[in-house]
This record gives structure tokens, C-alpha cells and sequence, in this order.
């Protein structure tokens, strides 16, 4: 539904994926998403779309695979020019919905502004950002 929820508040959303352009007549749009598997950001609802300082709730209508990437219909948008006025808009989520995790387990998010210390207790600061490479993280 589209504008049924609003929050001022970023740090209370993840960002989990990115709108592309519109697809087709009836409102669909392009969807590039930052999720581990591209499939689970549909696992997620409602979206949060920040328009103008305020996160606005959007749920999926439906979706499908195209061609390498994902496309979906957005509950409200029923053509093209609607849809095109989310293009490039990120997509956010709320933190409970995502799923509850072991207990050796975390989530990237829950290491920010974490107290950094060498086993022989040497302060070596707090995390501040994760650079991921390709078989190597580093924590800055």
C-alpha cells in the first residue's frame, strides 16, 4: 500500500536493494538488490521508499525474473509514469523483519560503533566502516 506509513527517522531502515528504471506500460519497475541471494529481497515486507525526507510504505504486487536481473509491481502503481518516479529511489526495509540469527551469528549493521581490542588489551578504536574484497574483509 502505497503512503500508508511514514518515519523520519533513516536509522530505524536497512537499505536492501535500488529501483532501476520502469519495465513495460503497467508500472512495473527494474529491481538491483544488495541482498546475499537477489531472490530474498522479495522475502521482505513492506519496502520503505524515503521520498523527501519521509519513508513512504510500498508492498510488492508481484515480481519476476528478466533477462539477468528481477522486475516488480508495486502495490498503487498501475502505469508506467507512476512507477517512473521511483526510479533510482533506494529501497529500505525494517530491521524486524529480518530473520533472527544464531547466536554466533550477526549482522554486519550490529558491528558499527563497536570498542575494537587486541588480545593483550590494546584499544585499537571502534568500527567505523567493512570494505568487503573478494576473499578478504577488512575492518575499518
Amino acid at each position: 500500500m502505497k503512503g500508508k506509513d511514514t518515519m523520519s527517522n533513516q536509522d530505524e531502515r536497512i537499505v536492501v536493494g535500488k529501483f532501476g528504471s520502469t519495465y513495460g506500460i503497467r508500472g512495473w519497475l527494474k529491481v538491483f538488490t544488495y541482498t546475499d541471494n537477489p531472490e530474498s529481497i522479495f522475502d521482505y515486507s513492506p519496502w520503505y521508499i524515503n521520498q523527501k525526507g519521509e519513508w513512504v510504505e510500498y508492498k510488492v504486487e508481484s515480481w519476476k525474473r528478466h533477462n539477468k536481473g528481477m522486475v516488480c509491481k508495486l502495490e498503487g502503481l498501475e502505469v508506467r509514469e507512476e512507477a517512473h518516479l521511483l526510479t533510482n529511489f533506494e529501497i529500505a526495509i525494517d530491521p524486524a523483519v529480518l530473520p533472527e540469527l544464531s547466536e554466533d551469528e550477526f549482522y554486519w549493521r550490529e558491528l558499527f560503533g563497536m570498542k575494537v581490542v587486541t588480545t593483550k588489551g590494546y584499544d585499537l578504536g571502534e568500527v567505523t566502516d567493512i570494505m568487503e574484497l573478494v576473499r578478504t574483509m577488512f575492518w575499518l
